[in-house]
């Protein structure tokens, strides 16, 4: 069984969602700062 820390899996979804073509962006955080990030971005849809 594999195991780490909190850290760890953020940096792992963070790496994995960087490589996928299909996503914009990574962010590790509440809903309210994800959101205001992407409404950030002049082509949010």
């Amino acid at each position: 069984m594999l195991s780490g820390d909190f850290l760890s899996y953020v940096d792992y979804f963070r790496q994995w969602a960087s490589a996928h073509p299909d996503l914009k962006f990574f962010l590790y955080g509440g809903v309210e700062k994800g959101l205001d990030y992407a409404r950030s971005f002049p082509n949010f849809d």
